[in-house]
């Protein structure tokens, strides 16, 4: 129930205007102080509305539409969440071919 609250609360994010939700504007501490560059803090920081409607997506395993909400994010973190969701769409479509073909070959 809580992924699901999660969920609505990030696209409401999502769906706000930019202006108000602009975190440039705002505080900085919501990201990490690690050995990442200036720019890819900003870029976070342009992202993140996007960047949590998609890991709420991805948290409810609805990784095509993570995948597609990430879809022109430019920071690593995104760009990361965006391909590992892809990822997972079609790894398991792979493994049931590779056994789909073992079984029709015995």
């Amino acid at each position: 129930m809580l992924k699901v609250e999660c969920y609505r609360a990030a696209e409401a994010l999502n769906s706000m205007d930019r202006e108000i939700t602009d975190p440039v504007k705002g505080d900085l501490t919501l990201l990490k102080e690690n050995l990442v560059s200036r720019e890819e803090k900003m870029l976070e920081m342009r992202d993140f509305s996007k960047y949590l409607l998609g890991k709420s997506y991805f948290d409810c395993k609805e990784y095509d539409r993570a995948a597609f909400v990430l879809t022109g994010c430019k920071s690593l973190k995104s760009k990361f969440l965006r391909l590992y969701s892809k990822f997972l769409v079609t790894y398991p479509l792979k493994s049931d071919c590779c056994s789909l073909i073992l079984i029709v070959g015995w």
